[in-house]
């Protein structure tokens, strides 16, 4: 089957596709019984039996998604909960584009979660750039795959099946800062009515409070795992003089949130007011020293990585030496950076003077607190969904 009648069998606009024109249409698939059909054609024994194999229930999705796909892709029977879920999903469309001569000339980038994607072509030319399907199911299926000998790209493949990475976690939330100064200081005080004398002078203020701890920062989100997909290659045009690499993997796992920032230290207390009796005064109390800024929350652990999912493709025994497996592991998150210290606290004004002397010196402000620590990184990495060859003669 050559992709013009792939395209008439999807309902495409054969003539447009023989004037050379692109098209692209979605196509309607109304039960789970066609979707699977959909792909039949790619889908050999050996492909669904290495997909029953190779899949792992640890993906993060649900365990009923997972035996419906796996009934799509693999060897799983369509049983009546199986068949009852199934459709409550359909209508659903496939995003397909078709033409004699499709070239990749850029990157191009797909999903995540998508539609289903397929790209028909007569001859899939390679220029420049890759293709790069992230979480989103597809097929890919050429008469004629060509690579142009000037190709480059920033990637080190022509097409990776790859999962999307989770998202960073949510930094914690800040250490609470104090709403009121330390205490005041004792006011200088009289014992003889009319004189400041022995221990007269206001008193210091009190010293600020620590400040309190940031919050941990949140966990970082797993990653996703990469959707299924077909490859099928009909023919590496003898011209190529490069390898084609596809590559194989999942979704990375989110970094840590960071910490929490550490609350204000509290201010110090104001210095006692000095005394006035009669004719003579005393000085005002030193102001208190400002309380030392609080440590700032550890960062928060990083997410895993997402086990990938096995995808197949088909491939000519004539060129079996110009195809490239490239699995990547998908790596743990690392852990969010620690919170940054809060703020000493200020110190305490002096206290007023007494009759006819000097108010108290300014306390001296707190140290700053400490950052937090590190989150941990995250505990699984990812194994790469295994790719399935089966060469054809």
């Amino acid at each position: 089957m050559n992709y013009l009648e792939r395209a008439a069998a999807w309902g495409q606009d054969v003539e447009a596709l023989k004037r050379g024109e692109i098209v692209t249409s979605e196509v309607m698939m109304n039960s789970i019984a066609e979707y699977r059909a959909f792909f039949e054609p790619w889908q050999t024994d050996a492909h669904r039996k290495a997909y029953t194999e190779n899949r792992t229930d640890q993906t993060g999705l649900d365990p009923d998604m997972q035996s419906l796909l796996d009934h799509v892709f693999g060897e799983q029977e369509l049983t009546p909960e199986l068949d009852e879920l199934a459709q409550n999903m359909f209508p659903l469309p496939i995003l397909v584009t078709s033409g004699q001569n499709i070239t990749v000339n850029g990157d191009q980038s797909y999903g995540p979660n998508g539609s289903t994607l397929g790209l028909n072509a007569g001859t899939l030319t390679f220029a420049s750039g890759s293709v790069i399907i992230n979480s989103t199911v597809s097929t890919i299926v050429a008469d004629n795959l060509v690579v142009a000998p000037s190709y480059t790209s920033d990637h080190p493949f022509m097409i990776a099946i790859t999962g999307n990475a989770g998202n960073a976690g949510l930094p914690g939330e800040a250490g609470s800062n104090y709403t009121t100064s330390a205490a005041t200081g004792q006011a200088g005080h009289y014992k003889i009515k009319g004189t400041c004398t022995s221990g007269g002078t206001g008193g210091t203020g009190s010293t600020g409070g620590t400040g309190s701890t940031g919050s941990v920062g949140n966990i970082g989100n797993d990653g996703t795992t990469n959707s299924y997909s077909t490859i099928t290659i009909s023919a590496y045009d003898p011209s190529n003089i490069v390898s084609f690499v596809i590559q194989s993997s999942s979704g990375a796992g989110g970094t840590g949130g960071t910490g929490g920032a550490g609350g204000n230290g509290q201010n110090g207390g104001t210095g006692g007011a000095g005394c006035s009796s009669g004719c003579e005064g005393s000085d005002g109390g030193t102001g208190g020293t400002g309380g030392t800024g609080g440590t700032g929350g550890v960062g928060g652990t990083g997410g895993n990585g997402a086990p990938g999912t096995p995808f197949t493709v088909n491939w000519p025994s004539s060129a079996s030496t110009m195809l490239v497996k490239q699995p990547v592991n998908a790596a743990p998150g690392a852990g969010g950076a620690g919170g940054a210290g809060g703020q000493g606290g200020s110190g305490g004004g002096g206290g007023a003077g007494g009759k006819h002397n000097h108010s108290g010196g300014q306390g001296v402000s707190g140290g700053p607190g400490t950052a937090g620590a590190q989150g941990n990184s995250g505990t699984q990495t990812g194994t790469a969904g295994t790719i399935t060859v089966v060469y054809s003669n």
